[in-house]
């Protein structure tokens, strides 16, 4: 048997089967490469194949998964400053102590703005509103409440207050007067919103 090239013995089925085999290999390897040309079959390949010409693959790169969310940012409360605006009445219960009435004038967000009103020192001393510096406050989204007032003169320590707001009562956890805690055990510090 003779085959196309005039090899004697030579089967010109797989000649062209092996033929077809590397062009397909070839176009593969094209087309995992990125190549996206065309790729033209010999000319007597086309003659075979009823076909002139082929194109190469084309390869899709995967679809890039969709971008994470943006994280969660936890934001301060715009409206909780405004739960303390009014007249805070503030006094121990059941034993002598400091007794102030905070006014809180305003607020922005979670922090608010205010001053003392109303200082009386132990049981009967009315102490001049005007020696205190205004304030300024913030409430958290735990719903505590802090505050540090100072004195004008800067010669005594300042008053320091926080606690739970809830419903109208700020139940003290802290309140530093005179640079001594005053929430100690059994001495329950409540401050209670005007109506």
């Amino acid at each position: 048997m003779v085959c196309n090239h005039g090899v004697v013995g030579s089967n010109p089925i797989r000649s062209t089967m092996t033929r077809t085999a590397i062009i397909a290999t070839l176009l593969v390897a094209a087309g995992c490469s990125g190549g996206r040309e065309q790729a033209a079959l010999p000319q007597d390949a086309g003659a075979r194949t009823g076909k002139s010409r082929y194109t190469t693959p084309t390869v899709t790169p995967p679809t890039p998964p969709p971008p994470a969310p943006a994280p969660a940012v936890a934001l301060a409360p715009t409206a909780l400053g405004s739960l303390m605006t009014g007249a805070w009445d503030i006094s121990p219960t059941g034993v002598f102590g400091p007794h102030l009435t905070i006014t809180v004038d305003s607020a922005r967000g979670p922090v608010f703005f205010g001053r003392l009103t109303r200082v009386v020192a132990g049981s009967d001393v009315l102490l001049d509103t005007d020696r205190f510096e205004r304030f300024v406050g913030i409430i958290g989204p735990d719903s505590v409440a802090r505050l540090t007032v100072t004195w004008k003169d800067k010669l005594s320590p300042p008053a320091e207050i926080a606690g739970k707001v809830s419903a109208g009562e700020w139940r003290l956890s802290r309140f530093v007067w005179g640079g001594e805690q005053q929430v100690v055990q059994n001495h329950i510090w409540t401050g209670r919103k005007a109506k």
